[in-house]
């Protein structure tokens, strides 16, 4: 999953206490320097010490209805590095400590006294119309049932987060009126291209045993690669078409909401915020 700051927009922020003890940074310098990153719209959850030796100091940061996702301070708390660690076995080290420290959502509380649900709807960015009609018209994606809505989800094939909403949907079916399509992009590793490419090639059964035999502990897709020039210059189209709109993180889910308007939500949402995403879907 490609990690990047902007993608935690929240209403309010809850700022977690500190958990266990650590020698890296100290913890406010780390909340200072996530603040900043994030643009004040993710929190601290936990800070933790990195690998032996490496200088870097882990930390546990969210907001808003997105998952916790683990990041690395450099030692002078002046960089923040977001994504994949691996160590000289091959371990993924940002995997692991997900698993270990960031694999239960967290919820905010609501930005107002009003009474509502901590979980909360999630917080879309806004596309322009003729934005959202070049990224359904111009992408190639896998069709899921047959409803009137449409939800298109972008997807790369080594995403564990990608697998965590597919595993989702499956939890919940879709209702009958909603239509899923999904998006292949490939930015994550060199294998994304080739899985990527098998997806479009062959359709959802190759989504589907992609992510049944999604390796967890090392962020691989299930699916076996594939390579023809065609269908790499399409996943390479997907690919830009997504960035071109914004999007910087997968999964990333677009719709058209039920006031003619036209969304993006990007990273994973919450099982509450996809049910909401799914009934505004249009």
């Amino acid at each position: 999953m490609n990690r990047r700051g902007r993608g935690f927009p929240v209403a309010g922020i809850l700022f977690l206490a500190i958990a266990g003890c650590h020698s890296g940074l100290p913890s406010d310098k780390v909340a200072e320097l996530v603040a900043k990153v994030t643009h004040g719209t993710a929190a601290v959850r936990t800070v933790f010490d990195g690998p032996p030796g490496s200088g870097l100091t882990g930390a546990v940061i969210a907001g808003g209805t997105h998952a916790p996702v683990v990041v690395w301070i450099t030692p002078d708390g002046k960089t923040l590095i977001a994504g994949n660690l691996f160590d000289a076995r091959g371990r993924n080290l940002t995997r692991l400590a997900t698993l270990r420290l960031a694999d239960v959502p967290i919820q905010t509380p609501a930005p107002s006294s009003v009474a509502a649900a901590a979980s909360g709807p999630p917080s879309p960015v806004p596309l322009a119309p003729e934005v959202y009609r070049t990224m359904v018209g111009g992408v190639r994606s896998l069709r899921e049932g047959a409803g009137k809505k449409s939800l298109w989800i972008f997807l790369d094939p080594n995403c564990p987060w990608c697998r965590r909403l597919y595993a989702d949907l499956r939890a919940h079916p879709l209702p009958a009126d909603v239509s899923v399509n999904w998006v292949p992009v490939a930015f994550l590793k060199p294998s994304s291209v080739g899985r990527a490419e098998t997806l479009l090639s062959k359709g959802l059964p190759a989504l589907e045993r992609n992510e049944d035999r999604f390796d967890e502990s090392t962020e691989d897709g299930g699916a076996p690669e594939t390579h023809r020039p065609d269908l790499e210059s399409a996943v390479k189209e997907n690919t830009r078409i997504l960035v071109a709109a914004g999007g910087t993180k997968t999964p990333t889910l677009v719709f058209r909401d039920d006031k003619d308007g036209f969304r993006r939500f990007d990273g994973y949402p919450t099982p509450e915020g996809l049910s909401w995403i799914l009934s505004e879907a249009q």
